[in-house]
């Protein structure tokens, strides 16, 4: 067929069989010759001419015939004409070999186009017959074969993992004394008999009304009374307000001091307030009572040298050698014109020739502050700790976070002190005679805190040895044990047999309206009387109004600033079960509700009461106000008619409210909302002591609530017995509230008003 041929190349399929005829086909072009060429062209156009059928045959139109053969003829005229110019270039090949050359590669490079499409046809057919084959073997074998399951692009199924083994640590960032505590249930209780306490001791006891001991006693008291249970070393103490610290240490140190022939300081208690140091002296000396053993106190209230008078006696004893020493050192001191030794001179003028003079405790059991513990270890002469046994530290999370003239480093420097010659008894002056190693001082340190600190640094400022930690917390349901109170973030446990309530004031401008009706219908349910006569002829109940539990609060946010210093625990007299009888009005006095109100400064407290006695004159008779700026007896007064029933409502500021411990009290109202978490545990912690039950009602302003139901009600920090919710109560005071007691609320901010401008324009000395 004459014309060009055009071919789609398609690339060899590597099987054994194509491969050896595309071999074949290059082996016959590679040795084929011009001549052989040409042959095959003729032989091959003589067959296709043979193979066409004639035009009759094939039944064709005579004028389309006669068009073909004339066509026919062009071209067979055409090939003669090519014929001759081939013999022409034979004849002449030097002249036509460029020509020759350029038909030959052109002859070339169509055969090769030609050859590639036969090899192409060739291997398509050859992979198209052994594609049928492939075919038929898949159908013949997905027959017999189970279906094979298709994915999509998801992941692929991976095996399934093995389980993780969860990795804990073989060492613990807290000595052994802080990661493992001694646990005890806060609901245990025992008899003190059972404590190995003596029969006298005992029934004492008894008589002052404590009939079994409390958590915290049953556990502290075995640990530093003589006996098995005794641990050689020192004791951290943590459990809540409330929980009886105070008796579980004191017992055991006038136990230990009652059989001492001669007064020394042998034990030292140190308190963060004055009012902590009155509460402890009171159950010490209820506890060394008809023992003989004196307790002293030192406060910051009082004269420094008359409590250097108390503290310490001065005698004398004749000694020309030593009284010679003296007078040397006194004359020195005169020459060289200093004042710094007044005491020594005093002391040579004092004394009789050939005396000198001898310092001696008053005291063997001393309650103090730290500040005026260092005031006397600095300046009183003859006060020294080299004979101590006992060193209790109650508070001591508050004290360890304030300085109070660096009186861990003080205390510590006089515990180390080496104790003069002329001080030793005549046991440690043989030893020293005899080159022996002095004996190791037998002092025992007890620490004590609702909310014990984890911080080494600070544990290690009182130079612990072989500590211990006791910890009494809630049991876990369930498992018998105890939840323990400490955590990196200073968890606290509440009391179980406390309530909470929560009231909004709006905006805080009719606050002491909603105090007002809150005391009339919510703690005092019968109005108070008159006068007290009255009052002790019936009994009041209370009872908060237990609404919906709420828990959460759409209220504005605000922000607060921590407190410095947050309210103090005390556990004075906390295990009155019973009571020495009284006459009946007594009696029915102190059964009526006892309530602490709680403001954040002295300003607001005088202003409270104020403005609740202008509203209502019947609570002015009830209400006593606690100041820091009150004098001594002036707030001994307040706190005595408190306690006896006199008063039934306490109004107090955080600073002069801490270590507080009045018995019975039912009620505790924040009419300032607390500046710390720490302040409000401390707070609501004067009710609801030694298992009896009490409440405490917060009020709080639009701007307070968020942080209210977020840090107290909701907040981490406090852990709650059952999971109890902080209830919500509401007052709607335009129903309860009449135009009356608006007025007199109005009248009442008037006379406050004029009251304070009296007092600025009074002249200070």
């Amino acid at each position: 067929m004459a014309g060009q041929l055009y071919a789609r190349y398609v690339p060899p399929v590597a099987t054994a069989p194509v491969a050896k005829l595309a071999s074949d086909d290059l082996a016959t072009q590679s040795s084929a010759t011009p001549t052989s060429i040409k042959k095959a062209k003729d032989k091959r156009k003589a067959n296709d001419t043979k193979a066409k059928p004639s035009l009759k045959d094939e039944g064709r139109d005579p004028m389309q015939d006669e068009h073909l053969h004339t066509k026919r003829k062009k071209r067979a005229r055409e090939a003669e004409d090519g014929k001759d110019a081939t013999r022409k270039r034979l004849k002449h090949p030097v002249a036509e070999a460029p020509n020759e050359q350029q038909d030959i590669s052109r002859s070339d490079k169509f055969k090769a186009v030609f050859s590639k499409f036969e090899r192409s046809s060739r291997i398509t057919e050859a992979v198209r017959g052994s594609g049928r084959v492939e075919i038929a073997t898949e159908a013949h074998t997905s027959a017999t074969e189970p279906p094979v399951e298709l994915l999509d692009l998801g992941p692929i199924p991976q095996p399934e993992q093995p389980p993780e083994v969860e990795a804990k640590p073989t060492f613990s960032a807290l000595p052994s004394w802080l990661a493992d505590p001694i646990k005890i249930s806060s609901s245990a209780r025992t008899t003190f008999s059972d404590l190995h306490l003596d029969d006298h001791t005992v029934k004492h006891l008894g008589k002052l009304g404590y009939d079994e001991a409390f958590a915290v006693q049953a556990g502290l008291i075995p640990l530093i009374s003589p006996g098995k249970d005794k641990h050689m070393g020192d004791i951290c103490v943590s459990a809540a307000t409330g929980s009886g610290k105070t008796l579980a240490y004191m017992l055991p140190m006038v136990e230990s001091l009652k059989h001492s022939l001669v007064t020394k300081l042998r034990g030292l208690v140190i308190v963060p307030t004055r009012e902590l140091v009155t509460q402890a002296q009171k159950v010490a000396e209820d506890c060394a009572a008809k023992t003989g053993l004196k307790i002293g106190t030192a406060v910051g209230n009082q004269v420094l040298h008359d409590e250097q008078r108390s503290l310490v006696r001065k005698r004398r004893r004749y000694d020309p050698d030593a009284a010679k020493i003296l007078n040397d050192k006194a004359l020195q001191v005169l020459k060289s014109g200093s004042l710094e030794e007044d005491e020594l001179l005093e002391d040579c003028r004092d004394m009789l020739p050939g005396h000198v003079p001898i310092y001696e405790s008053n005291v063997d059991i001393l309650i103090c502050t730290p500040g005026r513990l260092v005031d006397h270890i600095r300046s009183t002469r003859g006060f020294h700790l080299y004979d101590l046994k006992w060193l209790v530290i109650d508070e001591a999370d508050r004290l360890l976070d304030q300085s109070f003239q660096d009186w861990t480093e003080v205390l510590m420097s006089q515990l180390d002190a080496q104790k003069p010659e002329g001080l030793l008894s005549a046991y440690e002056r043989m030893l020293a005679t005899l080159d022996r190693p002095k004996a190791r001082k037998d002092l025992t340190k007890i620490i004590l805190s609702a909310t014990m600190t984890k911080d080494l640094a600070k544990l290690s400022a009182l130079r612990l040895s072989r500590p211990r930690l006791l910890v009494v917390g809630e049991e876990k349901g369930g498992k018998g044990g105890t939840e323990q109170i400490l955590t990196d973030n200073e968890t606290f446990d509440l009391p179980k047999t406390l309530t909470e309530y929560a009231l909004s004031v709006g905006d805080g401008s009719k606050k002491p309206l909603y105090l007002l009706h809150l005391l009339s219908n919510n703690v005092f349910v019968d109005s108070p009387a008159e006068d007290q006569a009255e009052a002790s002829q019936k009994k009041p109940t209370s009872k908060l109004p237990k609404d919906s539990a709420d828990s959460s609060s759409d209220e504005d946010s605000s922000s607060h600033e921590a407190e410095d210093s947050s309210g103090s625990d005390s556990d004075a007299k906390i295990n009155q079960h019973t009571a020495p009888p009284e006459d009946p009005i007594a009696q029915e006095a102190r059964s009526r509700p006892r309530l602490i109100i709680f403001t954040n400064n002295n300003e607001n407290a005088s202003r409270l009461a104020h403005v609740l006695g202008a509203l209502d004159s019947k609570f002015a008779a009830m209400t006593g106000v606690l100041t820091k700026s009150s004098t001594t007896t002036v707030g001994k007064k307040v706190l005595r008619e408190f306690s006896n029933g006199k008063k039934s409502i306490l109004i107090a500021s955080d600073r002069a409210s801490r270590g507080l411990d009045v018995p019975n009290v039912t009620h505790i109202i924040n009419y300032d909302i607390p500046r710390s978490v720490v302040s409000y545990v401390h707070r609501i912690g004067r009710t609801a002591r030694a298992e009896r039950s009490g409440e405490a009602c917060t009020l709080f302003t639009r701007t307070e609530a968020r942080w209210f139901w977020h840090e107290i009600a909701k907040g981490s920090q406090i852990r709650r017995v059952d999971k109890r919710k902080v209830i919500r109560i509401s007052i709607n005071l335009a129903e309860h509230v009449s135009d009356e007691m608006k007025s007199k609320y109005v009248a009442a901010l008037e006379g406050l008003r004029e009251a304070v401008e009296d007092r600025k324009d009074v002249p200070t000395s």
